[in-house]
């Protein structure tokens, strides 16, 4: 059960002395009378909404509400702007899960988690006003907003989970907090409006296929003080190690790069090709899997290493390779045919006619720039 977000279960367990229903909506209670939503039935469905923070029964006896429960507003689908007040401190897994017409969410400070896919599938959700005493997002908790153009995370947050903001395609503008620790596993698949990315400096751990799928992706800025990773040609690279963690459709390795890790360039369809420093001796599983534009990747001599299915639904990729036979440490499973691999290949770098893309403006700027007015 993952820490900082209570499950139904726990939630139940906790508001299991009673149950009330007043004005469409059921809660469940605990001994001191503090409430959890279970659901929400109007009889008169409005537009706007600002959940209640306390109701009351026949006996005039008043229940504070404050929290709301898993698929709790499922029903609501009227909804457009939904009000989180102070008070309420817990928001259940799927709470708003697939109100299509809301469009505006404002969250109170006093809000302290948010469950699992509790916006999911909100398709014409483009405002959200986070509480400033968020730790993490959860998993798919903004999955398939389709219409979501810009999120400022608060100060605060210190993990992004799993699809947190995957398939929100129209998302072009992301300030990641100075706190920020953990970006996970497609957190931001397939935002197909972003452009760069500025990662500050307490970030410690980034998933490889963090933003993969992201179409017009060509820039990543590191912040210069981060102790862990820094940035070079749009590629993040683990400090001490050399490793290149990250990379983005306007890559280009450095030389210094020793090695490429799994899923480092999944999914970024819009390589056309690229080619590997020689100070590279290994490139991990998936490495350029799913790179469907990828054509020509030149492959030096050094490189005595690759793992499974590197090369992966890159339909028409060719490789260029220094070494006069296959090396015995490469996978028998590269994912790309046979045929397609030339040894003892000559052919002109592709660095040497391709330059890294820059971002639109620099996003280490900005974000500096925003915070310094704190």
């Amino acid at each position: 059960m993952a820490k900082g977000i209570e499950k139904e279960k726990d939630l139940l367990d906790r508001y299991s002395s009673g149950v009330i229903f007043v004005d469409g909506y059921t809660c469940f209670y605990d001994k001191n009378y503090n409430a959890l939503i279970a659901e929400y039935r109007p009889e008169n469905p409005t537009s706007y909404l600002k959940v209640p923070t306390q109701i009351c029964d026949d006996d005039s006896r008043i229940y504070k509400i404050n929290a709301i429960g898993s698929t709790a507003f499922f029903t609501g689908i009227e909804l457009e702007t939904v009000e989180i007040p102070e008070g309420i401190e817990i928001i259940g897994d799927m709470a708003f899960v697939e109100l299509k017409k809301l469009k505006t969410v404002i969250m109170a400070d006093s809000v302290k988690e948010v469950g699992e896919k509790a916006f999911s599938g909100c398709e014409n959700l483009t405002t959200i006003k986070l509480s400033n005493s968020l730790k993490k997002i959860s998993n798919s908790a903004f999955f398939s907003c389709e219409r979501l153009e810009t999120i400022v995370l608060p100060d605060g947050v210190e993990e992004i989970e799993e699809t947190a903001f995957g398939l929100c395609y129209k998302l072009a503008d992301l300030i990641l907090p100075l706190s920020l620790k953990r970006i996970g596993k497609r957190a931001f698949t397939h935002c197909d409006r972003l452009q760069s990315i500025y990662i500050p400096s307490r970030v410690e751990y980034i998933s490889p296929d963090a933003f993969q799928g992201c179409d017009v992706f060509v820039g990543i800025e590191v912040d210069p003080s981060n102790e862990k990773f820094y940035s070079a040609q749009n590629c993040v690279i683990a400090r001490g190690s050399n490793k290149l963690i990250m990379g983005a459709n306007g890559s280009v390795i450095p030389h210094g790069v020793t090695e490429i890790a799994d899923k480092a360039f999944y999914g970024q369809h819009k390589i056309k090709g690229m080619s590997i420093p020689s100070s590279v001796t290994r490139i991990g599983n998936e490495a350029f899997s799913n790179c469907y534009g990828l054509c020509d990747i030149f492959i030096p001599e050094s490189v005595i290493e690759m793992g499974n299915l590197v090369f992966d639904d890159c339909f028409g990729a060719h490789l260029y390779c220094k070494a006069h036979r296959i090396p015995d440490g490469w996978s028998k499973n590269l994912g790309v045919k046979p045929e397609r691999i030339k040894l003892n290949s000559s052919d002109t770098p592709y660095t040497e006619m391709h330059e890294p893309k820059k971002p639109r403006e620099s996003i280490f700027k900005k974000i500096k720039r925003l915070f310094s007015k704190k």
